[in-house]
């Protein structure tokens, strides 16, 4: 709620814009977003984390007409082709381009905003190789549930 009332404030000093802040609980949350598929609406602040490291995760899932969970209604048939495309190339560096271009596109047609980007430290011990940071929230969850004093050793 913090980051939304900062958002807020910054707004309203810098744009001139009033904003009003209705927080839901996560069942009211569902049903304003379920409902947001026929009722209009100005802004919608959503946290997003991906499980993977790949555009398909917000292109494809966020703003894909076919599966569109949060109803943005954004629908230009030129980004929903190249996503689509995108999504089934094999060949890295095609496949990149064609998600450079669409990120262009809805970069110049809707106003999505990054507000925050959590990032994870680490401290590896010498002894450890190979040391990944896996970014799904269940490692997260798993890594937090890990008892204290637990030391990975080779």
């Amino acid at each position: 709620m913090l980051e939304t009332q900062a958002i807020k404030a910054m707004w309203k000093d810098t744009l001139g814009i009033d904003v009003n802040l209705n927080p839901l609980d996560p069942k009211a949350m569902r049903d304003w977003r379920i409902a947001r598929a026929t009722q209009p609406y100005n802004v919608y602040y959503a946290w997003e984390v991906a499980g993977i490291l790949d555009p398909i995760e917000y292109h494809n899932a966020q703003l894909d007409p076919a599966q569109n969970v949060r109803n943005s209604r954004y629908d230009d048939a030129q980004y929903v082709e190249l996503i689509r495309d995108a999504k089934k190339e094999t060949d890295t560096a095609k496949r990149t381009k064609m998600y450079q271009d669409a990120e262009a596109i809805i970069n110049r047609d809707v106003p999505i905003i990054p507000i925050t980007e959590d990032e994870n430290f680490w401290i590896v011990k010498p002894n450890i190789v190979n040391f990944d940071q896996v970014t799904t929230a269940l490692t997260n969850f798993i890594r937090a549930a890990q008892p204290p004093g637990l030391d990975v050793t080779q």
